[in-house]
């Protein structure tokens, strides 16, 4: 079956978006590139190794894949991850952090606007406009989120001079 590959793909292309957004949105607040870098790749290498670990796994207790099938998704899910973690966080090591997060919030989005589309023409069923648009929600609540969370946590560590 070709899908195989193109779940490990999907799965890892939206769940680095989403992660990378996320701890980037949520790690800005204390403007300091270096620490937005590290906390991005070593969100993003544990997420690929999680992603493919939890891919893996999730495969095989479905007990319709192949050993080859199930090995395929686990790489895919690998690889997508971790280069979509290295698109989105180049831009931090190249421009200035504010110009940076938007640069990457951009490419996050259409990334997840063009996952939308892809996994509409691998099926069918689904209206490509509808889950770009659910998927771009998806993305946009998580920083929302993480960067009030990460604002919270700058608000308290202000406080208290930790």
């Amino acid at each position: 079956m070709k899908e195989e590959g193109f779940q490990g793909i999907s799965f890892g292309v939206m769940d680095a978006v989403v992660t990378v957004l996320g701890v980037m949105i949520g790690l800005s607040v204390h403007d300091n590139r270096l620490f937005l870098f590290v906390g991005i790749l070593t969100a993003g290498i544990a997420d690929s190794f999680a992603n493919a670990a939890g891919i893996h796994v999730s495969q095989e207790t479905e007990i319709i894949h192949s050993k080859q099938e199930v090995l395929k998704s686990t790489i895919y899910c690998f690889f997508a991850t971790f280069i979509t973690v290295i698109i989105l966080s180049i831009p931090v090591i190249l421009l200035p952090i504010k110009i940076s997060i938007i640069v990457a919030i951009i490419i996050g989005l259409s990334l997840l606007v063009g996952l939308g589309f892809f996994v509409s023409r691998v099926n069918p069923k689904f209206n490509p406009y509808k889950l770009s648009i659910e998927y771009l929600l998806i993305g946009i609540t998580v920083s929302i989120i993480c960067f009030f969370i990460g604002s919270y946590a700058d608000f308290i560590l202000n406080i208290y001079q930790l």
